[in-house]
């Protein structure tokens, strides 16, 4: 029997995170009726365990390296110490205030907010089981995944010794020593924040160089100034084994390469898994409303986000395309557009910059010199200089700093830009748009920039 298309919902997202939030407020903003279903706490992973804890973190962390570089500046005394629990405290007490603050806007749009497990029963309609065990059936025409991912755990003995990113922001105490398994972003940005608190650090990575996806010359650059800090590197290894000791963790490694020497085991406080993240589907029973995977695991989309279902949408990490978070309110917002206003609206990724939190930042956008040797139908110049900031003239010591343009040969238009630098965020951000619109390099070369700045060494190679 049929059941009446008589829907409580003419759009209901499941995962209140970042994409999810964007899509129901650009649809709310538009009359239509939306639900927004939640697990946990609205704001998803960038607000609650990722980007914004982890920036605030990384804010504590320059603070540190502030007060080492007012020596160099003639300042005496320059003394402090880190209260870990009062910094925890405060971090989390500015979640909980961005909680409330989303909520009221939330409430204020006219959006339902729902929280609990959601699960699909047919491709129209959803069980949702609340917190306190409730059970409801709820109907939609249109349905938006926006799960979002959650970190990978290796299948290996020991492994629930392990902490993962999620965990990090509530620690109890601060550990002498850390092992991160991982030489991605997250084990990146954790190992720098960490080393500046005080703790040894040892990261771990299956590949030569850490960072992989970047360009070759950021991720060469922050490899060595990870060392020069005393991060302890142990590259081409991968974690086989965790074992409990009286003192922490005993961490067995094994080579990467066949023949290989082996590899001493690690001793270290606490382990930090930091391997990658996978879609956070489990529990949603795609299977009944016949939505289909992908090979990577992930929602199968088209280029309008659309599933094998065409009024099921979905968005964000839970696709396996580009894991951003700007890029998931850009794809949320495509499908408002393509849904209900009869414009089918396909993102541009090509242009989309990105930043690793490591110190200093490095941060790209376009193409790496590696892509667009493979890409590019024609020959690439590179431009690249080493940058020394003025605001290292008088310390003894200077962080990396890097400008790196990958340009047409022919064309002379940039195709990538990749940049180490404290200000790297902003000034990326700022020449994006002039990026995508083909700006050629020598047009850059020909700005009058700000004397002295940063910036300026962009136009004056």
């Amino acid at each position: 029997m049929k059941r009446k298309q008589n829907f409580d919902y003419n759009l209901l997202i499941i995962g209140a995170g970042s994409g999810g939030m964007a899509a129901a407020k650009s649809a709310a903003e538009q009359g239509i009726r939306v639900g927004l279903i939640e697990k946990e706490a609205v704001g998803g992973t960038c607000a609650n365990r990722g980007c914004v804890p982890k920036k605030l973190m990384f804010y504590a962390a320059e603070f540190a390296q502030n007060a080492r570089l007012a020596k160099s500046f003639a300042w005496h005394d320059v003394k402090g110490s880190l209260n870990w629990d009062a910094l925890r405290e405060s971090i989390q007490s500015a979640i909980e205030s961005i909680q409330l603050s989303i909520q009221d806007s939330l409430q204020e749009a006219g959006i339902e907010l729902l929280y609990g497990e959601a699960s699909f029963e047919d491709s129209h309609h959803i069980k949702l089981q609340s917190q306190e065990g409730k059970e409801q059936t709820l109907s939609a025409e249109h349905l938006l995944i926006a799960v979002g991912g959650q970190p990978i755990l290796l299948d290996l003995p020991g492994i629930d010794l392990a902490l993962t990113s999620r965990e990090m922001f509530t620690l109890k105490r601060l550990p002498q020593s850390i092992a991160i398994i991982g030489g991605g972003y997250i084990g990146v940005e954790f190992a720098g924040i960490l080393n500046t608190f005080g703790v040894e650090v040892t990261l771990v990575d299956t590949s030569k160089q850490i960072l992989g996806g970047f360009d070759s010359s950021i991720r060469s650059a922050i490899q060595s100034h990870l060392q020069e800090q005393g991060v302890n590197l142990v590259m081409e290894a991968s974690l086989s084994k965790i074992e409990e000791t009286e003192a922490g963790k005993r961490i067995y490694l094994s080579p990467v390469e066949e023949n290989a020497e082996q590899v001493p085991p690690i001793e270290a406080e606490m382990v930090l898994v930091a391997t990658g993240r996978k879609p956070a589907l489990e529990g949603l029973n795609l299977e009944a409303a016949g939505v289909d995977l992908g090979d990577s695991g992930a929602i199968a989309v088209d280029a309008h986000s659309r599933t094998s279902q065409t009024h099921i949408y979905a968005v964000g990490d839970c696709t396996g395309r580009l894991c951003l978070t700007p890029v998931a309110k850009a794809e949320s917002e495509a499908v408002i557009k393509t849904i209900y206003q009869n414009s089918p609206t396909e993102v541009d990724y090509r242009w989309v910059p990105s930043s690793v939190f490591s110190h200093p930042p490095a941060t790209s956008v376009g193409w790496t010199e590696e892509t667009a040797q493979k890409k590019s139908d024609q020959p690439i110049t590179i431009y690249e200089t080493k940058v020394s900031p003025l605001r290292y003239a008088l310390a003894q010591h200077s962080p990396p700093g890097l400008i790196k343009f990958v340009v047409s040969e022919s064309s002379g238009e940039v195709l990538g830009l990749h940049v180490i630098g404290e200000q790297s965020t902003a000034l990326v951000q700022s020449v994006t748009p002039a990026l995508k619109q083909g700006i050629r390099f020598d047009q850059i070369q020909q700005t009058v920039a700000i004397h002295p700045t940063f910036g300026e060494e962009m136009m004056t190679f």
